[in-house]
């Protein structure tokens, strides 16, 4: 025999709602670092004699730059989704929780996230199509 289903209590809304925050601070530290690190390769030491021995590569790697920083940005479009959806049902639960203007800080919050990864992606966009020359190689 089922059981009619529980809206879940506030201390478990507290725990989702610090679970995903949480989360979501571990993913924007992760894929920053990730899109930092392959940023900074063509303009190290070693990304400049690579590429100044594979030109070609340029292109592949900025694709490879362009699709994790859409894929990035996707993902955390999701989990602030999920962290707002579930500070909703806690505020709706307790209604003494709600801070003024939640949603414009939710957004304000989603935006301040996303933009690094939405910068990458431009960047990536730019060095391939502009041709963006490494530092020090021969033309």
């Amino acid at each position: 025999m089922s059981t009619p289903h529980q809206p879940p209590s506030i201390e478990q809304l507290t725990q989702l709602v610090t679970h995903y925050g949480n989360m979501r601070f571990a993913m924007f530290t992760v894929f920053s670092g990730l899109l930092g690190a392959l940023i900074s390769f063509p303009f190290t030491e070693g990304g400049r004699l690579f590429f100044c021995a594979y030109p070609a590569l340029q292109t592949p790697l900025s694709i490879c730059g362009i699709i994790l920083s859409v894929m990035f940005t996707f993902a955390e479009l999701r989990i602030s989704y999920l962290l707002t959806i579930y500070q909703n049902r806690l505020y709706d639960a307790a209604s003494w929780l709600r801070p003024t203007a939640h949603i414009t800080w939710a957004v304000l919050a989603s935006l301040t996230m996303v933009t690094p990864f939405v910068i990458s992606a431009l960047f990536w966009l730019c060095y391939w199509m502009a041709g963006l020359m490494v530092p020090g190689c021969p033309k």
